[in-house]
């Protein structure tokens, strides 16, 4: 066995666009496209606050119309769909990227949190969803039987 040696980072690219466009083509070729799960989810940022958690997700490109944001007990699901460029359909593109399609996210807080009082705002491609924690600090006094 020997050790090949490669003169550059530029052969390794070019290796990696002649495999990525054999993908390409081959799935172009067998028309899976329609059957294919979508290869584009929006990264999204999940975190927590004293008073609630804080759902970012980044969704440029997509209208109200087209997202749905449901809460119920400790999951919050987002889901929706990126919309193909119709216009793909008429120009002979050298390179597609800006990927599309359905997608599903679905988040446990394990906490249960005021589906009520939830709010969202969708501004220049990111979608804010501001969730408050159900107040579960109440005291109740248990009497005792004897």
């Amino acid at each position: 066995m020997s050790i090949i040696r490669w003169g550059s980072s530029s052969q390794m690219f070019l290796i990696s666009e002649g495999m990525g466009k054999l993908f390409d083509d081959a799935l172009e070729a067998l028309s899976m496209e329609a059957n294919v799960p979508s290869m584009w989810t929006p990264p999204c940022d999940l975190f927590e606050t004293p008073s609630g958690f804080t759902l970012k997700a980044e969704v440029p490109g997509i209208g109200l119309d087209d997202i749905v944001l449901e809460v119920a007990g400790d999951l919050v699901t987002l889901a929706g769909e990126r919309r193909k460029s119709t216009e793909a359909q008429s120009l002979s593109y050298h390179r597609m990227e800006r990927a599309g399609g359905k997608f599903v996210r679905v988040f446990r807080l394990h906490q249960q949190v005021d589906e009520g009082k939830v709010q969202a705002n969708l501004k220049d491609g990111l979608l804010t969803v501001t969730i408050p924690k159900k107040n579960t600090s109440k005291v109740v006094k248990v009497e005792i039987e004897d």
